[in-house]
């Protein structure tokens, strides 16, 4: 064969391979377009099952604000009913309110929709050009949410009082009543200085740089005015509190320390000194009752207080609580606190016999958590039943093992083993009180949780100016940890409670304050 026609051959099928070649690629461009115009159609049916989505939702919501009002009388209904069949002196808590929550995508979890808040709506439009096409129609609404905090706001109120001569008289127009006479400041000003005082545990420093950082140009002097005068107007209101925590059928006792200025130097040369504060919770009527006498630590400050008392009272082994529940207060039941005992062998861990002590006790524990009085139908007469069956054999080998740890011929008398032995020996006979009912609590873990809101002060402020003004903040504290015992929002009482004061006659007894006390107290409307 020619060369020439070998070439011929060649360019022949060079040429066929090209065709083949470009109609692979027109083919292949088709596919893309094909596949192209698919996802294209598929995005359009994610963009609408988005948008169905988001008006399924805010719907949802809509609902859920509709619903509000009733599902919140349902929840205090349920409350009301739960305080009536429970004898206990805890209220469960009532569990989250399923209208605020949505479910998400990420294993179920839930968003909180804030359901109560103030909402500002907004339509949002695409602009002309983005719309890019005449007579575009709207095909639906897809709603977002976004949450604004607006820092503490001040507003400044000018009252224009019109006077008129009407015959003879002059008749002016009343102005709103203040808290504090003499004073512009309202009583929601001086809450939320006591909000951030009480609840927040902020010093009066710190309250007063934030006021001044958002535009509210005050004194720390001030700041402490407005606190003393709102101190001595809720006296009565203070006393009222004492008298229902003191006929209360069973309190928690404790006492912590604040740093106190006094006029004269200490024996260290210093101004300031710890001054002691004493709490009393009255545990069926939630109320927190803090005290002070001139930082006394003295048996005779809660012995006084107590001295008439008749009931039940739980506290750690302090000597003057030990004396509760003596010949001298017969009519006073004691209960001690099995953290405390615990706590000081806890000290000594991995100690043999501190370890045998450790583990009785959690056995006592393990079998009074083993049922909840108001739950499942389990009842204080229940609980009594089953504390009698199960605790007399733990107590007695407790009482075994601790005199035959005080009686080991090695016990060093001045040893960690010994003290925490001879403490729990004083106070088993007490321990033993706490098995012969239903409803005592093993420990006194709730008074020393709010004791917390006094250390968080100690750290965060440096002392109390006086001992007058520690006395005040005892009372502001009683007033702010007994809100916050019965979930109640501490700003809103305190702005109504000095309103709703200034109805009551001067001259009144401090009964007639017993309606505006945390647990009783029902938001009123003053003219």
């Amino acid at each position: 064969m020619k060369k020439a026609d070998v070439v011929s051959i060649l360019e022949e099928q060079l040429r066929l391979a090209n065709l083949t070649i470009e109609s692979l690629r027109i083919q292949i461009s088709t596919l893309q377009d094909t596949i192209s115009g698919l996802n294209a159609t598929i995005r359009e049916k994610d963009r609408k099952l988005d948008e169905v989505h988001a008006s399924i939702q805010s719907l949802e919501a809509a609902l859920c604000l509709g619903k509000e009002d009733l599902e919140k009388q349902k929840r205090i209904n349920r409350g009301l009913a739960k305080i009536t069949e429970n004898k206990s002196e805890k209220q469960p808590a009532a569990p989250p309110s399923p209208i605020n929550l949505k479910e998400r995508g990420n294993n179920k979890a839930k968003r909180n929709m804030h359901a109560g808040m103030e909402v500002q709506e907004h339509d949002l439009y695409p602009t002309e050009s983005e719309l890019n096409a005449a007579g575009a129609k709207e095909m639906a609404v897809r709603d977002s949410i976004r949450y604004e905090f607006i820092p503490s706001k001040f507003i400044k109120h000018i009252y224009h009082q019109h006077i008129f001569i009407s015959g003879d008289s002059i008749v002016r127009a009343k102005l709103p009543m203040a808290p504090l006479q003499n004073s512009s400041f309202d009583g929601s000003f001086i809450a939320g200085i006591m909000e951030l005082r009480y609840m927040y545990s902020m010093s009066v420093e710190r309250i007063t740089a934030y006021f001044n950082d958002h535009g509210f140009d005050i004194t720390k002097a001030t700041m402490n005015g407005l606190l003393t005068k709102t101190a001595t107007l809720l006296e009565n209101l203070y006393k009222c509190m004492r008298q229902e925590v003191l006929g209360d059928s069973y309190l928690g006792c404790d006492e912590t320390y604040m740093k106190v200025k006094i006029p004269e130097a200490t024996d260290s040369g210093k101004k300031i000194k710890k001054g002691y504060i004493w709490v009393v919770i009255a545990r069926n009527s939630n109320l927190v009752y803090y005290f002070y006498e001139d930082g006394s630590r003295s048996k005779k400050v809660i012995l006084n207080l107590l001295k008439e008392y008749e009931g039940n009272i739980q506290s750690d082994g302090f000597a003057p609580y030990r004396k509760l529940g003596g010949e001298s207060y017969p009519k006073i039941t004691r209960f001690p606190c099995l953290q405390h005992i615990k706590r000081k062998f806890m000290d000594i861990e991995g100690e043999t016999d501190a370890d045998l002590i450790i583990s009785l006790i959690n056995d006592l524990y393990h079998n009074d958590h083993l049922h909840k009085v108001g739950e499942d139908g389990w009842t204080e007469a229940k609980n009594e039943k089953w504390r009698k069956k199960y605790a007399p054999p733990i107590l007695k080998q407790l009482s075994r093992e601790v005199k035959r740890i005080l009686g080991r011929e090695d016990l060093d008398p001045q040893g960690t083993l010994y003290k925490a032995a001879v403490y729990l020996n004083n106070e088993l006979p007490d321990v033993k009180n706490i098995f012969k009912n239903g409803f005592a609590d093993l420990d006194n873990n709730l008074v020393e949780r709010y004791n917390r809101y006094i250390s968080l002060s100690r750290r965060n402020s440096l002392f109390y100016g006086s001992h007058d003004g520690a006395a005040k903040g005892a009372l502001l504290y009683s007033l702010a940890c007994s809100c916050r015992m019965n979930g109640i929002n501490f700003f809103e009482y305190i702005t109504d409670v000095l309103n709703q004061r200034l109805s009551i006659p001067d001259g009144s007894t401090p009964d007639a304050y017993k309606h505006l006390l945390p647990n009783q107290w029902k938001k009123g409307k003053v003219s």
